[in-house]
């Protein structure tokens, strides 16, 4: 990969609810190396599920029309998947936020990117306490960079992909990423 190269992070959330309080069911992350046309190579990635009853008892909010947009047809399969696992693993609660909060730091990012910052990053701000890597003029919108593409209707194309299993559609969103800063580099 040749250019000015960006390590940037891409991060996820699947949710039972839209408040800051939510019940988080996924977080993925991908480590990404980018250039300034939109070619990358992934470093590392971070996929945890975790239990929703430890959450409930903590506080954490369930939304009944979170659960019903879940229990859709093309939802539920994903849906269980990620239920199952975050309530069969054998690390703890606990010691699965930790570990979120050593991962998503330890590779001193420039670039943390959410599909949607007042959403993802406000609910994990709201899970982790004060101890997020990120600073808030590091944060960036994936949705700000799709409006800003040419070609839309591939953009459009792209997204009938997302799968609502964080950890595919952060590789989703690197890659409209990657489609964006490439159409305006070949462009400009």
């Amino acid at each position: 990969m040749q250019g000015t190269i960006t390590r940037k992070m891409m991060v996820d959330i699947e949710t039972l609810d839209t408040a800051r309080t939510s019940v988080v069911i996924q977080v993925a992350a991908i480590v990404f190396d980018m250039n300034e046309r939109g070619d990358w190579e992934e470093v590392s990635a971070l996929d945890i599920a975790l239990p929703v009853e430890p959450q409930v008892k903590s506080g954490r909010t369930v939304s009944p029309s979170t659960i019903a947009w879940w229990l859709t047809m093309d939802r539920h399969e994903v849906f269980s998947k990620l239920i199952k696992r975050g309530n069969t693993s054998k690390m703890s609660y606990q010691d699965k936020i930790q570990q979120m909060k050593v991962e998503l730091g330890e590779f001193g990012c420039k670039e943390y990117w959410f599909q949607g910052p007042t959403f993802d990053a406000i609910i994990l701000e709201d899970l982790i306490g004060d101890l997020v890597p990120w600073k808030f003029y590091q944060v960036r919108d994936q949705r700000t960079a799709d409006s800003l593409a040419l070609d839309q209707a591939t953009i459009k194309e792209m997204k009938k992909v997302i799968n609502h299993d964080a950890l595919e559609d952060v590789r989703n969103q690197i890659s409209r990423l990657s489609f964006c800063l490439g159409e305006r580099c070949n462009h400009g």
